[in-house]
């Protein structure tokens, strides 16, 4: 249990950390989507809840979204900007949709076993 508290101390110190700086943060997905809630197509693709936690704006523009550790701007965001305290779903749908003000959809799905999923700052940090 000591190390699960670190581990818990070490994540929410993380989490502190983005907030304190305005960076978004991956705070729900959904791997195996097959009722929950459909895309604009009608779709059950698993999706990623990107959030923005602090008090300013957040350019989108070269992050990246991953399930892939060693490329890490597998899939880029398009001109996208979050507002404060913004949520914005992003579909692991393979559909590779980039258009600023439509429905966002990444060249890539998760697997329902799990796997590595990532939000990219421009220059490489997850």
């Amino acid at each position: 249990m000591p190390v699960l508290r670190v581990l818990g101390a070490f994540a929410l110190a993380l989490l502190l950390a983005c907030v304190a700086r305005g960076n978004p943060v991956i705070t729900e997905f959904m791997a195996d989507n097959v009722s929950f809630i459909a895309d604009e197509d009608g779709a059950f693709s698993d999706w990623t809840e990107i959030h923005n936690p602090g008090a300013v704006a957040v350019s989108l523009n070269n992050w990246a979204l991953t399930n892939d550790a060693a490329n890490l701007t597998k899939w880029k965001f398009p001109a996208v900007t979050m507002q404060p305290g913004e949520f914005l779903i992003v579909w692991a749908s393979n559909k590779n949709k980039r258009t600023p003000g439509l429905p966002l959809h990444t060249n890539f799905s998760l697997a329902k076993s799990g796997e590595y999923l990532a939000l990219v700052q421009p220059g490489g940090t997850a």
